[in-house]
């Protein structure tokens, strides 16, 4: 239950601090005091968007912070062992609204998003507008109430879990169905270009040094032709260069003793000499290294060609890349046939989850159809009680046509309305009134919340459109319902007043032009008072005190 409620800088509220208590709470106070911004307040606590619009000082921040009490709610632990969040008794809520607009939310002093906090607060806290009719035309809100009251929230969750995996399985397929028939689309091409870079057998082929020897063998017959001729201008005639040097040699080897100089001279004549033998016999030798051999000139230039064939093709500029394209192209065609593999499983996979789901979706059916008639006789009894003596509600429970699965099971749910005896059964939207919607709606708030066991209930204004006897009833309904659970009614009718173990008046005051709303818990005397001012007016007379005074005291 919430224990404590604390709102700061929020719309007209610039601080509140509330203690709450067990049983029936009713928050009353005259149109535009701000019971609604109270509730709006409650809203963020429990998950809502929020908008920088509420802050009343925009250089402030906003805080809301609730304490709820968890003592002896088991279900409730699982939730912060599965987020990670530290458990205690006393649960410490708070939402904060900055200036710039940002928005944190905490339990236990740990920030934690938004969806975490709804997830927590849903089971916490119930909130329940007369807004809220519009749901009983949601199938999805219909589905909910059937299967609270089944208690099929165990097996809506384990269903709804293997429904995301079949549904994760069956995206898996397709995508694998996708890639197989691109791929064999794609395979017979593929697979020309796998085998036409296998067969050019370029693994291992340097590509520089080939171009380097066809350039050589090109230009051997020219090579081997010059270095013959150098050689013979060396060393090869009666007139070379070496026969020349011997003559000039032994000309200065007259002369040389007679100056330092030309014995200097004489001595690198004969150095040149050396070297110029030395260079004559290697090019005798290089001679027979050169080689013209047109038919290995021919297969290197054929090898070449079909390099530089395949470099246009696959716009590469080295072997090592052609030889990444054959590794790919090879992987292409493995998963070719790998898929068909998956494909297989995925589909055997597909028809074991549908299996399960299945079964578990007649379970399901089979339990709403259990529960169906007595949730129609609970709420059915309960329905004159609200002043619709003449009313009966009737859930009609159908399969989906042709063996559908949906994220809920196999059954749609409607509601069935007749309002006076003998008129036929139709759906609720298109028959049953707003007055008798919201009527309709309490009556199933109260039969699920013995269903559901959430620890606080809050009704605003759902006895709007009602008086007399049928608002007595309505809040004695009410009544009974916190017996077992904190409920927290804003109502501006004196009978729901009356029926509540406490009372607060929502005021609003104004001082220098500014207004500001204000929560004050009532006194035993001051509760006469207000509810006498809810028969009669401003100013209650004596009749309308003494009224008050038996509405409090039946």
């Amino acid at each position: 239950m919430l224990k404590h409620l604390s709102i700061s800088n929020y719309v007209l509220i610039r601080s509140l601090d509330v203690d709450l208590n067990k049983g029936m709470t009713v928050i009353a106070g005259e149109t535009g005091a701000g019971k609604s911004i109270i509730l709006g307040a409650m809203s963020l606590l429990l998950g809502s968007r929020s908008d920088t619009k509420s802050l009343i000082d925009k250089s402030r921040k906003c805080i809301i912070e609730g304490t709820f009490d968890l003592k002896g709610n088991k279900n409730i632990r699982h939730f912060f062992t599965v987020n990670d969040i530290d458990y205690y008794d006393d649960c410490i809520i708070r939402r904060e609204i900055t200036p710039d607009g940002r928005s944190r939310a905490f339990v236990n002093d740990l920030p934690v998003k938004l969806n975490v906090l709804k997830d927590l607060t849903d089971n916490l806290i119930d909130v329940h507008s007369q807004h809220e009719t519009l749901t009983l035309n949601s199938s999805g809100f219909r589905l909910e109430v059937l299967d609270s009251f089944a208690g099929n929230q165990k097996l809506i969750s384990r269903y709804s879990e293997y429904f995301q995996k079949f549904q994760e399985q069956e995206n898996h397929l397709m995508v694998l169905t996708d890639q197989q028939g691109q791929l064999k689309r794609d395979e017979d091409y593929h697979s020309f270009l796998y085998n036409e870079l296998v067969n050019a057998n370029i693994s291992g082929i340097i590509q520089d040094e080939l171009e380097s020897e066809l350039e050589l063998l090109s230009n051997s017959g020219q090579i081997i032709q010059v270095v013959s001729e150098v050689e013979q201008c060396l060393d090869g005639s009666d007139n070379d260069l070496m026969s020349q040097l011997n003559n000039a040699l032994h000309l200065l080897s007259t002369i040389a003793r007679h100056h330092p100089q030309l014995a200097d001279i004489e001595s690198r004549i004969k150095s040149c000499s050396i070297e110029l033998k030395d260079v004559a016999n290697e090019l005798g030798k290089m001679t027979g290294v050169f080689n013209t051999d047109p038919e290995k000139e021919q297969l290197i230039r054929d090898k070449l060609d079909e390099i530089y064939r395949l470099h246009q093709k696959h716009h590469t500029r080295t072997i090592e890349e052609l030889l990444i394209i054959q590794d790919e192209l090879k992987e292409k065609l493995d998963t070719s046939s790998s898929l068909d593999t998956q494909i297989e499983y995925s589909k055997k996979e597909l028809i074991r989850l549908e299996s399960e789901l299945r079964e578990m979706a007649l379970e399901l059916s089979g339990k709403r159809n259990s529960a169906t008639p007595e949730l129609e006789n609970e709420i059915n009894t309960m329905l004159p009680a609200v002043g619709l003596k003449n009313a009966v509600f009737k859930i009609s429970v159908k399969q989906i046509k042709d063996d559908g699965l949906s994220k809920s099971g196999i059954d749609l749910i409607d509601f069935l309305f007749s309002a006076n005896k003998g008129v036929p059964f139709q759906e609720l939207e298109r028959v049953a009134s707003g007055g008798e919607l919201s009527r309709l709606m309490l009556c199933i708030k109260s039969v699920l919340a013995k269903a559901s066991g959430l620890p606080t209930i809050v009704f605003d204004e759902i006895d709007t459109g009602i008086s007399g006897e049928t608002a007595n009833k309505v809040a004695d309904i009410i009544k009974q319902m916190s017996k077992h659970r904190q409920v927290l009614v804003i109502s501006h009718l004196p009978q729901m007043a009356a029926k509540g173990d406490d009372q607060f008046l929502v005021a609003k005051s104004e001082k220098n032009n500014i207004s500001e709303t204000l929560l004050k818990r009532l006194k035993p005397s001051e509760r006469i008072i207000e509810i006498a001012k809810m028969l009669s007016g401003e100013s209650p007379s004596e009749s309308a005190l003494n009224t008050a005074k038996e509405l409090l005291e039946a």
